[in-house]
């Protein structure tokens, strides 16, 4: 066999390596992803806090009544007054 000629397993390496880090950069996306999920979770609950917290000072009563019909992120609750079901 000539020294030029790779082995016959070569492609087969560089094609399982080629996978190995195409499957950690998947699982790296994955993370990255699931990281800005939870922060941005976090934030949106500390501003929405924040806001709710502004609004019941501006509003007293009224935004307690409103808060009570609706829900804090998809429409209206079910089985509270006033509510649509």
């Amino acid at each position: 066999m000539p020294l030029s000629s790779p082995p016959a397993w070569l492609p087969l390496a560089a094609l399982l390596a080629i996978i190995a880090v195409s499957a950690l950069r998947v699982v790296g996306v994955a993370r990255a992803h699931k990281v800005k999920a939870l922060s941005f979770g976090r934030h949106a609950l500390i501003q929405v806090r924040i806001e709710e917290e502004a609004l019941r000072e501006k509003h007293g009563d009224a935004y307690e009544r409103h808060a009570a019909q609706v829900g804090r992120w998809f429409g209206r609750r079910v089985g509270r007054q006033g509510a649509a079901a």
